[in-house]
């Protein structure tokens, strides 16, 4: 079997980063969102980042917690498996899970990447200036 060279092809190594976001639920079922601080856009999110080297996707949210909002979470389940920029033609892409997590205070106390918090029902949430992950993440709960 011979193989034909194909002009079309372009070999481009494609690189994942994996990431994770959280969906917090209140008592009253409402989840939380935060507002980022200027310099990181000034948009509404959902808390989270990348996974550090050797980092399993629980031990990430508990970590993103810590850091974000000075509050330990125990993470309940992932909800859905997330990829960025499906139709890119960059060869870096991102996955994100989103799990469900449960905060262990509600002591929050926001890092420098944000600068207010609220708790919102999802249609609510969905009026604000979201980023593209939290808007994806609330829109695929709202069905």
């Amino acid at each position: 079997m011979s193989r034909d060279f194909d002009p079309n092809f372009v070999h481009v190594p494609v690189y994942f980063e994996v990431g994770v976001k959280m969906v917090v639920r209140s008592g009253d079922n409402k989840i939380l969102v935060l507002k980022r601080s200027e310099v990181c856009g000034s948009k509404y999110s959902l808390p989270g980042g990348g996974l550090d080297m050797g980092e399993d996707i629980f031990e990430a949210c508990n970590r993103e917690c810590l850091e974000e909002l000075n509050v330990s979470c125990t993470p309940k389940e992932i909800l859905n498996i997330l990829c960025d920029n499906p139709d890119s033609k960059e060869s870096k892409r991102g996955i994100v899970a989103v799990v469900l997590c449960e905060l262990n205070s509600n002591d929050i106390e926001l890092n420098w990447e944000h600068d207010s918090y609220d708790w919102f029902d999802i249609n609510s949430a969905l009026s604000l200036e979201l980023t593209n992950h939290a808007r994806r993440i609330l829109t695929s709960l709202d069905k």
